[in-house]
């Protein structure tokens, strides 16, 4: 059993949340985390051109802050990508999925942090 996949699988089905709608204790796991992403991804055969295969992947995501569990980004991306064998074509869309939602995180994220103060200089002379 991993308590934290079992976690993540019922946020994505039941939003967190017990029979009763009462939210659902954070695990143990994320004790030190700010944001949490859970989501899921697949790819499937598209099309086939002669010898090349296409394969089409869709991966969605949520980021959860912890402290709160607002969600504070909800995305998703559909890519294609093209090889000569299915698998790998599948892969690679899974991989394009997931760099560009990795990037749409680090943007978010960037984003929400306040900005730094930078400390006062010294006028010269004084």
């Amino acid at each position: 059993r991993n308590d934290l996949a079992d976690w993540a699988k019922d946020v994505i089905k039941n939003g967190g949340k017990d029979e009763a709608g009462h939210s659902k204790p954070w695990p143990a796991a994320l004790a030190e985390a700010d944001y949490v992403v859970v989501g899921e991804a697949f790819s499937e055969f598209a099309a086939r051109t002669g010898e090349l295969v296409t394969c089409t992947a869709r991966a969605e995501i949520n980021v959860i802050r912890r402290t709160g569990g607002q969600i504070v980004l909800a995305d998703r991306e559909t890519t294609r990508a093209v090889d000569l064998a299915d698998n790998t074509a599948g892969k690679t869309a899974l991989q394009q999925a997931g760099r560009r939602l990795g990037l749409d995180i680090c943007r978010k994220l960037a984003e929400d942090q306040p900005a730094e103060k930078t400390p006062k200089k010294d006028k010269p002379g004084s």
